[in-house]
């Protein structure tokens, strides 16, 4: 596998299309990388496509293409899925891959809640009852539990998972309570680094790893994965060129309060809580990244040319990041080449 024993690398597929992500995920396993992720969404973020399919159908699919590369969500939420359904789903996948099968959770969006009647209250109380369901019934002959929201009696699904003792799961945690959870329960820590420049990501993985020490885990037992959203090019000024809407507009979206730090004052109009995507809603998101500055653009995603990418993705390094997950902010049909200066020229420079 490229990368070192410390550094693993894998690579978000695009949401579409089918034949693309089916190329693209050999590809990456004949290029050495550790991973393939697909979002799951009902809704795909996007300007003029949402294109989304159902992931555990589609890694169900690539499952029986590759033979090394874990697959996995980045990231499943709690609420459009009974636990006992994503439960069996996962432990699918895990059969079809040979172990191969990664759930990641967070705490869900709006984008694929709100338009369908999908109850998302009290989301990180959601996902700490799910995980556990989710553990239990991977794990136990029989579950009975009564939680705030979700309720089992004499519950089991099988065969069993072929992971031991189960699949690991990675949680996306940016707040103060879920990653609590991620120290206690999780496999893995998946964070988006246009939410936590480096610096915050090593303070916030320490807190995570204090949390597992204080549980009784080791640091060890928490893989510190991060997803990068990404473009590379030989040419600087094109990258910029092709980065700086869509990352402004993921900023809008994801942690829109970073303005402020910039001297712009900006709603959370547009917050991931708030925000359903259709073509008006994203017009006017088009209308307000474009007043935006382009500073915190350079300061939180890795863009340039292959010598800028190894910079930034070494600053995550330092911080403590030991799986990058490449997501390439460009259309579809790009994809791969950008891939290529990848797997060329950065990730044999990163230890």
């Amino acid at each position: 596998m490229l990368g070192t024993d410390k550094v693993k690398f894998g690579i978000k597929v695009p949401d579409y299309p089918l034949d693309l992500i089916l190329k693209l995920a050999k590809y990456a396993e004949n290029s050495g990388l550790n991973s393939v992720w697909m979002v799951d969404h009902l809704v795909s973020i996007g300007v003029k496509r949402w294109d989304a399919y159902f992931p555990w159908s589609v890694l169900s699919a690539l499952a029986m293409e590759t033979r090394k590369v874990t697959l996995g969500t980045a990231v499943s939420d709690p609420h459009r899925l009974h636990p006992a359904v994503l439960a069996q789903a996962v432990m699918s996948v895990d059969h079809l891959s040979q172990g191969r099968v990664i759930l990641g959770l967070g705490a869900g969006e709006a984008m694929n809640l709100d338009p369908y009647g999908i109850q998302w209250d009290h989301p990180v109380d959601r996902l700490n009852e799910t995980v556990a369901i989710l553990k239990a019934l991977w794990i136990r002959e029989s579950v009975t539990f009564q939680g705030r929201f979700f309720q089992l009696k004499n519950a089991f699904i099988t065969p069993r998972p072929v992971s031991i003792p189960h699949p690991p799961i990675w949680i996306a945690a940016h707040s103060p309570r879920s990653m609590k959870i991620t120290g206690q329960e999780a496999n893995g820590w998946i964070p988006i680094a246009s939410v936590l420049p480096p610096d915050r990501y090593r303070e916030k993985l320490r807190f995570i790893q204090d949390v597992a020490q204080q549980d009784g885990r080791s640091m060890e037992s928490i893989e510190p994965a991060v997803f990068i959203h990404t473009v590379i090019d030989e040419d600087r000024k094109k990258t910029r060129e092709t980065i700086e809407l869509p990352a402004k507009l993921m900023l809008l979206h994801w942690s829109p309060e970073v303005f402020k730090e910039y001297g712009h004052e900006v709603s959370e109009e547009f917050h991931l809580l708030k925000t359903v995507f259709n073509k008006e809603t994203v017009e006017a998101m088009v209308r307000k990244a474009k007043e935006l500055p382009f500073t915190p653009v350079e300061d939180r995603f890795v863009f340039g040319t292959p010598t800028d990418c190894v910079n930034g993705l070494k600053k995550y390094v330092s911080a403590g990041a030991r799986h990058f997950i490449l997501a390439f902010m460009v259309p579809p049909e790009k994809i791969e080449s950008n891939l290529q200066l990848y797997v060329d020229h950065v990730i044999p420079e990163i230890e």
